[in-house]
């Protein structure tokens, strides 16, 4: 990367940084511009200089999200070549990133604009909407693994299982963190055996007759 990109991203970081601390202690709204160019010691003019707006700073602080959230995909899937442990390891690589980072989970449930006339509009949403349908081939990917492995029902169609298991996935790891304690007192389990126990109950709607998810 030239110095100059490198200065540049360098400063959208430190911005992007003390805003993403404000939005998560004041919210979004409440926040102001002003507010983020005093946490982040520049000038106001400065701030301008790298983002036009709020909104964009929130859009890049997205971005970076998605980003981290498919280094963790990935992590995932390079435990090992077998279809139900690469499984294992996303669904415990996404409870990871949940705990590590809530609010970035929280706002990656945003839509994202799916028609490429209104992402040309705004280029930073339309690299987060790229790298999304990344996500969603990986894990389309492994439930590819898991058919010509033997694991899944051949008529499986990769892709929507993908995309359905993520948003299936995603829903159970956030309803955990909100019933935590309804789920302790009414069920008698943690949030890590119920979070277990939901992720074999999905991924047995693909399983072959006779296949258990051990692993």
């Amino acid at each position: 990367m030239a110095s100059k990109e490198a200065l540049q991203q360098f400063h959208k970081d430190m911005i992007s940084c003390a805003a993403d601390r404000l939005f998560q202690c004041n919210g979004f709204d409440k926040t102001t511009m002003d507010d983020i160019a005093r946490e982040a010691d520049y000038s106001k003019a400065t701030l301008y200089v790298y983002f036009k707006s709020k909104d964009q700073i929130m859009h890049y602080i997205v971005l970076n999200a998605t980003k981290m959230l498919q280094q963790k995909i990935k992590a995932g899937i390079a435990v090992s070549d077998d279809a139900l442990k690469q499984y294992k390891a996303i669904c415990g690589e996404l409870v990871s990133y949940s705990k590590e980072h809530p609010y970035y989970f929280d706002r990656l449930a945003q839509t994202v604009a799916a028609d490429s006339e209104s992402r040309q509009q705004n280029p930073v949403m339309d690299e987060v909407y790229q790298i999304g349908e990344q996500n969603n081939d990986l894990v389309g990917t492994v439930i590819k693994n898991g058919i010509e492995q033997g694991y899944f029902k051949e008529d499986t169609p990769a892709l929507p299982t993908g995309f359905l298991f993520w948003m299936m996935l995603s829903g159970v790891i956030r309803m955990v963190k909100n019933k935590e304690e309804y789920i302790r007192l009414r069920m008698g389990m943690d949030d890590e055996v119920f979070l277990d126990f939901a992720f074999r109950t999905l991924i047995s709607a693909i399983l072959k007759d006779g296949i258990l998810h051990e692993e």
